[in-house]
């Protein structure tokens, strides 16, 4: 997200842009009643909500793709899997590759998470921006996955409100 913003700031200076953190449903909301102009979330597919929420009669850009993975600390062969709560997108995702069945421990936070996975207590689907460097240097392994895993980033609006943010819309996809 923060390069989106980047690049927005860069292409319209004159957009008074507000960054909130919302989970899925309450974002939704608040665009679909206005409230927001736009909103950014992780989905998967080629219709808003696949990923299991309702999504309304909101229409959608497809702007980055996150890539995922499953990552533990070399030599951790436990059975934990560390989660986010229900409704967050890579929670979503991980009971979709992975079961909703075994041993979880949920934190709400990502970094959490990779801290947790670091001191090899378990295992995790991440996002790339996480735990890229932790691949690189070796301080995680990415574990085997039937599937490649990733969800793309998309900015949401309403439909009737399009042409009053095609600009804004535009610049952050750029």
């Amino acid at each position: 997200m923060p390069a989106v913003v980047a690049r927005l700031g860069n292409r319209r200076p004159d957009v008074d842009l507000s960054v909130r953190s919302l989970m899925r449903q309450p974002l939704l909301r608040a665009v679909a009643d206005g409230s927001l102009d736009a909103g950014l979330l992780l989905d998967t597919g080629t219709t808003l909500g696949t990923l299991g929420f309702d999504g309304g009669d909101l229409s959608f850009v497809d702007i980055e793709t996150v890539r995922l993975h499953l990552v533990a600390r070399p030599g951790y062969d436990g059975d934990a899997l560390l989660v986010t709560p229900d409704g967050c997108s890579f929670r979503m995702a991980a009971d979709r590759l992975l079961g909703t069945g075994g041993r979880r421990l949920e934190f709400d936070s990502v970094s959490t998470i990779r801290s947790w996975v670091a001191q090899g207590l378990g295992v995790a689907l991440l996002p790339d921006f996480a735990v890229g460097g932790d691949l690189d240097d070796g301080t995680l392994v990415a574990q085997p996955l039937a599937e490649r895993a990733e969800l793309a980033l998309r900015v949401v609006w309403r439909t009737d409100r399009e042409d009053d943010l095609r600009e804004v819309l535009y610049a952050m996809a750029a």
